[in-house]
């Protein structure tokens, strides 16, 4: 999964890292697979979520790049698809009401998409609570009777995100959709982004004086650092929550308001030797402990940092 820019670390630079070893990428939207497809990559590309732009993008009997196989959710998409794509994947909605066709329409779906000439490469669904065994194998059980003759005509099928993964085997079906536990958020992988700056200047501050906007007083005097940070590269604005960045090894509350460009911290008890690095994510501070601040998941958080970072890719 490379939706969403890789999960903020970068689209293109992923994929193009992971061709090696995936079978296959998914992305959400028509112009994410674009993206791939002019990045070079030439494995199957799959559109997970139900974008019908490509039936602006693509005029009638012109077919759209082989490798990329968009999402059918409803009988009604396919007459826009019909002579546009070769291959689609099927969603049957097996109770996320999201998208996805319902059970009882899905024989009438495949057998509409096949009469226009086009061919069903997978039937899949997403589990509304992949963390709940019970659950999911309540879904599965669904997904499963209502596709099991179409795995025996040779269509693939497929059911489990990363939450699945180390779960039960059987909701493997014929391949797994890796996500964020690709990234490092998973009992079994370790984060693979971390997020850093530097300090643009400390100050001595007395105790009774603002820091920042808004109502922030020091309680005492302190030493407060600027770093080159805020709400406009993704670093998001919190007000009166506890949240923490790394310097030196050492974790420094951050105090008052998070501004558009820079944030304020406390390095009072912190050696400081110039140059200093100062971790948003990573070095101590985890993405979860980031999102507890924020109100948020890891998801939020890891896809939000964007603007003016600037990506270094190790390895």
């Amino acid at each position: 999964m490379v939706k969403a820019d890789a999960y903020g670390h970068g689209l293109t630079a992923v994929a193009k890292a992971l061709t090696d070893n995936a079978d296959e990428f998914a992305v959400a939207t028509y112009s994410e697979a674009q993206s791939l497809y002019n990045a070079g990559i030439r494995k199957p590309i799959n559109i997970l979520g139900a974008d019908f732009d490509i039936c602006d993008a693509i005029p009638q009997n012109s077919h759209i790049m082989p490798n990329i196989i968009p999402t059918v959710c409803d009988i009604s998409q396919v007459k826009a698809l019909k002579n546009k794509v070769q291959s689609v994947n099927v969603k049957l909605n097996t109770g996320m009401n999201r998208l996805g066709v319902s059970a009882d329409k899905l024989d009438a779906l495949i057998c509409e998409l096949k009469n226009s000439g086009i061919v069903t490469r997978s039937i899949f669904t997403h589990f509304y609570k992949g963390d709940d065994l019970s659950d999911c194998r309540k879904q599965f059980e669904l997904f499963d009777s209502a596709t099991v003759k179409y795995a025996e005509s040779g269509i693939r099928r497929h059911c489990c995100a990363s939450c699945c993964v180390c779960s039960d085997s059987k909701f493997y079906c014929d391949m797994v959709r890796c996500g964020i536990a690709m990234y490092g958020y998973s009992p079994i992988t370790s984060p693979v982004m971390s997020i850093h700056t530097n300090i643009l200047q400390v100050s001595d501050v007395k105790a009774g004086e603002h820091v920042g906007y808004g109502n922030y007083v020091s309680p005492c005097d302190m030493k407060i650092a600027a770093i080159r940070a805020g709400y406009a590269d993704g670093y998001r604005r919190i007000v009166d929550k506890k949240r923490y960045v790394s310097i030196n090894g050492k974790l420094c509350s951050v105090v008052g308001q998070v501004c558009m460009d820079i944030t304020l911290v406390n390095v009072t008890e912190i050696p400081l030797y110039g140059n200093d690095r100062v971790y948003l994510l990573g070095g101590g501070v985890s993405g979860e402990m980031l999102a507890k601040s924020c109100d948020t998941i890891v998801y939020e958080i890891l896809t939000s940092f964007k603007g003016r970072i600037k990506r270094n890719y190790i390895g």
